[in-house]
């Protein structure tokens, strides 16, 4: 509304809630028309304005309230004009045809809070005589509920035009927002509900099109979430700006594309929206969002737009990466379609083919191998399609990646692991048989010289060993480490049964011929190993084999049953003596067995290995001419025992 300056600065007065003096002013009963109406203005009661009026015009009631609106801001149908002791009707004519002025009383009256209730459901039910009479009976048109609503809210939102018109009449703010959820003003309310006829009567109002909300959205990005069409063309066309960005750097394309809605797309495209911008959370663009979304038809619209599909959100992923991801077969169809780039990669390594045999997009997969995507790409470290169909447990992508020319042997670089590790290790048979029999050599070492069937031995697991061994593990394949004197060179999966105390293990590669008397750089043999980890039914196995008890290990040169002695596992002594072990076999310091169960205070030891006929007085001889009087005590207390 406006007001001229004399009226302006009377509404500034009237305002101020000071003490007013009494004055007479001089307004034209109309600003384009002739008459005056003149207001004696006695003060500001409880907000409410009590003046006196001098009428020199006939005209009608209605048409001085209206008046008095313009200039003090107080609505009509409050207003109260008295003549006299009578109150006038709207529709009255106020006569003064040549005479003296009419003087008139006007007096506000008090809005009725239980109106206003019914005020606001009427302009949520569209119900215009209902909110006349509620208006008839002093509901206030600017009051506001708990959460902010004002009755201008209810109706746009429920597109009820002629109350959303009665109410801007009557000077409803229009930039008014509601306390939550958004602050919300009446357009962004009229614009989120698709209300094209409210939308456009508020914008005729100058409600402002590109004010935000608390997310940093406008009408017009509350419009597109919808998908309405005509909102979206009448707010473009009445200065919404496609290109502002919500507080998340979303524009009213981002959207559109985020919600599917095609028409609204090519709406924003034709009218020139940037549809390559990114969002300032992830960096997505409306072509990331629509392929996470399977928009099909919104893709065609971007790419004829010239979206560029190469664009990279948060993480490097292209719109491709995420079709993939979620095995949008038509939509990467499109985009290969669109001469999308098959081998541009994530952060990682990882092209859109490394994506779909992760994800198990099987058929997918088999897609893009026909449009020549690349299955020899490498992601960081040399992880190959294999490698990751293995460790995703994709049985389907290892036979066609394979049949599409991937190396099965090819090794990780940090490790020199094939995919046939990576199927040992996770103890796969399924997936270890299926690269068995495409050809992966069992028999490769990884960097620490290890094979897969070391690994399997460690692991325990004996389906996987034997399944090996039937595909041509070396069961004496020997650990060729590339570090110098590594305690684990020359060790056969053998050695590893022995060290693990896998016994089942240790029975299988026996059947199969291992060999059980290999020696490593200290010269020790599995039956050693056996011997120190104090497993009898491994030695006994071992022994059975025809592994040799007398063989020397160990910088001392010790033999299994020096070990045996020394430890106190007196079982496995047994054993080795029932082998034959030879009882005075002396070590590279000249200690035999028996000696070495005395020093190590192994009774049991001691009394077994005199039982079979080991020698006191070597014992005694070695005990005198070290000088350990323990041992030499010992013994001649033994031997004065014996007779």
């Amino acid at each position: 509304m406006t007001l001229d300056p004399q009226a302006n600065a009377l509404g500034r007065t009237l305002q101020s809630e000071e003490p007013l003096r009494q004055t007479w002013m001089d307004l034209p009963l109309s600003p384009l028309g002739p008459g005056e109406l003149r207001l004696r203005i006695f003060g500001i009661c409880d907000k409410r304005l009590a003046v006196n009026i001098r009428v020199h015009q006939s005209a009608t009631v209605d048409k001085v309230k209206q008046r008095l609106f313009e200039v003090c801001g107080t609505l009509p149908y409050v207003q109260r004009l008295v003549l006299g002791d009578r109150v006038l009707e709207d529709e009255e004519y106020i006569l003064s045809l040549g005479g003296p002025p009419l003087e008139l009383h006007g007096e506000c009256l008090q809005f009725q809070p239980d109106q206003g209730v019914a005020l606001m459901q009427a302009a949520k039910d569209d119900d215009l005589e209902a909110a006349k009479l509620a208006l008839q009976s002093l509901a206030d048109p600017f009051s506001q509920g708990s959460e902010g609503w004002s009755p201008l809210h209810a109706a746009a939102g429920s597109g009820s035009v002629a109350i959303v018109d009665l109410l801007i009449g009557l000077g409803a703010g229009l930039e008014r927002t509601t306390r939550s959820p958004g602050h919300l003003t009446p357009l962004h309310l009229a614009a989120r509900a698709g209300q094209v006829k409210t939308v456009q009567a508020l914008i005729s109002a100058r409600a402002g099109v590109n004010r935000v909300e608390d997310d940093g959205q406008t009408a017009l990005h509350l419009a597109v979430q919808g998908g309405h069409v005509q909102v979206t063309r009448l707010l473009c066309e009445s200065g919404a700006v496609p290109s502002h960005p919500s507080n998340c750097g979303w524009t009213a394309i981002h959207f559109a594309a985020h919600f599917g809605h095609a028409k609204v797309v090519e709406l924003l495209c034709d009218l020139g929206a940037e549809c390559d911008s990114q969002t300032r959370d992830l960096g997505t663009t409306a072509l990331h969002l629509s392929s996470s979304s399977g928009g099909g038809e919104i893709i065609k619209i971007l790419s004829k737009a010239g979206a560029s599909s190469t664009k990279v959100m948060k993480g490097g992923w292209t719109p491709l990466h995420l079709c993939a991801l979620m095995g949008k077969k038509e939509v990467v169809r499109i985009l290969i379609k669109s001469k999308a780039d098959l081998e541009q990669p994530l952060p990682n390594g990882a092209t859109v083919l490394h994506v779909a045999v992760a994800s198990k997009q099987d058929d997918l997969m088999i897609s893009l191998l026909k449009a020549h995507a690349s299955p020899e790409k490498l992601m960081d470290g040399g992880v190959s399609l294999l490698h990751l169909a293995v460790t995703c447990g994709n049985e389907k992508a290892i036979k066609v990646v394979c049949k599409a020319g991937a190396w099965v042997d090819r090794p990780r670089d940090v490790d020199r692991a094939t995919p046939l590790f990576f199927a040992v290790e996770q103890s796969n048979t399924g997936m270890t048989q299926l690269l068995l029999e495409l050809e992966a050599d069992a028999n490769l070492r990884g960097t620490h010289g290890s094979a897969p069937l070391h690994l399997a031995v460690e692991k325990g697991d004996t389906e996987t060993c034997r399944l090996l061994c039937r595909f041509g593990a070396d069961t004496n394949i020997a650990v060729d480490s590339c570090k110098k004197n590594s305690p684990s060179t020359g060790w056969t999966p053998l050695f590893v049964a022995a060290q693990s105390k896998h016994a089942v293990i240790v029975d299988l590669l026996c059947e199969l011929g291992a060999d059980v008397n290999r020696q490593i750089l200290d010269g020790r043999t599995p039956l050693h190993v056996a011997v120190q980890k104090g497993s009898a039914r491994i030695c006994s196995r071992l022994l059975q084999a025809q592994a040799d008890p007398n063989a020397r290990g160990l910088k001392a040169g010790w033999t299994p049953l020096h070990i045996a002695a020394h430890q106190g596992h007196t079982e496995i002594a047994n054993s080795l003596c029932d082998s034959h072990a030879d009882l005075e076999s002396a070590s590279s310091d000249g200690w035999t067995p028996l000696f070495m169960a005395a020093q190590a205070g192994h009774p049991e030891a001691v009394d077994l290995l005199i039982s079979v006929g080991a020698a006191i007085d070597t014992v005694i001889s070695i005990a005198t001419k070290a000088e350990i009087e323990p041992v030499l005590d010992c013994m001649k207390a033994l031997q004065a025992s014996l007779g």
